[in-house]
């Protein structure tokens, strides 16, 4: 009889690198019989991508969905929600944790992995910013103040739960480390890593994909290449985008959502992929960095431990820096091989991630 096994993860709503980790995660499952959980999820994502899946899903799918699709309306639920999930069937539990998924409630004879893409950032690391990002009036902020100290006090009992905790990135460890005070073992996630071609001849223009938000940090990209005044296509959709349109002078092109394989292509063809946001690992750097892209990003977070600086990008601490970055590629006085990019991105291929979640699976089942 196949061992059973739950996958949690708290949002099925689109398809971004801690979705497509889930997914790398179900592609490797074959042997065992799985089963889905979400707190939220989009059914036509579902139909698309799980359809061989059970899948189980809260409460609030069941509302309406101009009240299911308000999602801060819930915020305070989801930890209950989470909780009231029942896995006494099933012999391991993996959830996939950006916020509420590690506390998931197990018995005593289900083992618990979590991968955390990141503790919860608006709870910890990212509060203030939050805060600043949601304008939060006179009101809100005391309410929202309340719920979040409750929920911290939640977020850190759930994360003494699992049996065995991993984390995205060594970024990520730290966090774990700082706000839970345990131990973590990195596994980095997936990269489709593409059939490992490039192409020598550049076309002229940077290219910069991410969604839409403010922490994002989009702005300073679109600032140095309107005194540039070189290309830059710009892909991806999400809040902030009339506000980055109306910052934008003509040689920048927003492209709004492309398919894997446009982006892919466009990878190959930009002299450089730009990456002013600070992630917890960064998949898309990573893939521009399999196609032969170089990468130029910001000095921080998970993206110093994929780029290699001088090597397979450069590393920037301010808008000033990346002009001067810009212009010395353009000038010819930076250059980048183009195959140690790829030989650098094949150390975080999806293989690599599924090997190494497969024996830690087996050690625990």
């Amino acid at each position: 009889m196949k061992k059973r096994i739950a996958i949690v993860h708290e949002f099925f709503n689109k398809l971004g690198g801690a979705e497509r980790t889930l997914l790398s995660m179900l592609d490797c499952l074959d042997d065992y019989e799985v089963e889905v959980f979400f707190l939220q999820a989009d059914k036509n994502l579902i139909k698309k991508h799980l359809s061989g899946y059970k899948v189980n899903l809260s409460i609030i799918n069941k509302l309406p969905n101009w009240i299911s699709s308000k999602s801060r309306l819930f915020v305070g639920f989801y930890p209950m929600l989470v909780e009231l999930f029942d896995f006494s069937s099933f012999d391991l539990v993996l959830s996939s944790s950006n916020s509420f998924a590690h506390g998931a409630i197990t018995n005593a004879n289900t083992r618990h992995i979590v991968y955390y893409h990141s503790p919860c950032r608006y709870l910890w690391d990212w509060k203030n910013e939050y805060e600043l990002e949601n304008k939060f009036g006179l009101i809100k902020k005391i309410v929202a103040t309340i719920l979040f100290h409750r929920q911290r006090t939640w977020d850190f009992l759930a994360s003494q739960r699992p049996d065995v905790v991993l984390a995205n990135s060594e970024t990520v460890r730290k966090r774990i480390k700082k706000y839970y005070k345990i131990d973590s073992q990195i596994l980095y996630p997936p990269v489709n890593m593409g059939d490992g071609s490039f192409e020598n001849q550049k076309k002229d223009f940077y290219l910069l994909a991410s969604t839409h938000t403010p922490y994002k940090k989009i702005d300073e990209a679109i600032k140095v290449f309107n005194q540039l005044g070189l290309r830059l296509k710009i892909a991806g959709s999400g809040k902030d985008t009339e506000r980055l349109k109306r910052m934008a002078n003509n040689n920048i092109e927003f492209l709004g959502f492309i398919e894997d394989s446009e982006l892919f292509d466009l990878m190959k063809q930009s002299k450089a992929f730009v990456f002013p946001g600070v992630e917890d690992f960064g998949i898309t750097p990573v893939e521009a960095m399999s196609r032969g892209c170089l990468v130029v990003a910001k000095n921080k977070g998970g993206l110093t431990e994929t780029v290699l600086d001088s090597e397979t990008g450069f590393f920037y601490d301010s808008t000033d820096d990346l002009k001067n970055i810009i212009q010395n590629l353009e000038s010819g006085k930076l250059n980048i091989d183009p195959s140690k990019c790829v030989e650098r991105a094949n150390l975080f291929s999806e293989k690599k991630f599924q090997n190494q979640l497969i024996k830690i699976i087996r050690e625990n089942v």
